[in-house]
């Protein structure tokens, strides 16, 4: 259809808009559907609208507990899990401080147990050599002799096992 104005001419849009609403659809003028366009909403209406967004805003808070407790949930394992970080770093490092001072005090008590054989070697050396010496058998010629050589033995290893 071919407009009827010009370019030129002044066209009210708004009130094409409102003759296109307000004409009728059908040939029944009465209605409900062109009615309700331009009637207000009634209290009963608005009633279930209001029951609706309360129904909805319900709905929104139940799910905002349960994402709440969701976080609520992954922020004690998060803790929990750094704790469990932690104390296995300082477990580590405790276990391995108490590694290196028993691996020294065992290196201590090895040398110290090394040292004691080496040392209960001599006494029993020393022992064995104090006692195979036989008084008895010694001649009156050969005392003085057998007494200097009894002496020397004995006074050498005192003094050896006194350095140890």
């Amino acid at each position: 259809m071919a407009s009827d104005f010009d370019d030129a001419d002044f066209v009210d849009d708004d009130s094409k808009a409102s003759h296109k609403i307000s004409l009728p659809v059908s040939s029944d003028l009465g209605s409900a559907s062109s009615l309700k366009a331009n009637k207000p909403p009634t209290s009963q209406e608005l009633g279930v609208q209001v029951s609706q967004t309360q129904q909805k805003l319900v709905e929104l808070k139940r799910a905002q507990e349960e994402l709440e407790q969701k976080r609520a949930a992954l922020e004690e394992e998060r803790r929990r899990q750094m704790e469990f970080q932690t104390g296995r770093q300082e477990m580590i490092q405790s276990l391995t401080r108490g590694v290196g001072l028993l691996e020294e005090a065992e290196f201590a008590h090895r040398r110290d147990a090394e040292q004691m054989a080496k040392t209960l070697a001599e006494l029993r050396d020393s022992l064995g050599k104090v006692q195979s010496i036989y008084e008895e058998q010694w001649s009156a010629d050969s005392y003085p002799v057998e007494l200097t050589r009894a002496q020397s033995r004995t006074c050498c290893r005192r003094s050896m096992s006194h350095r140890a």
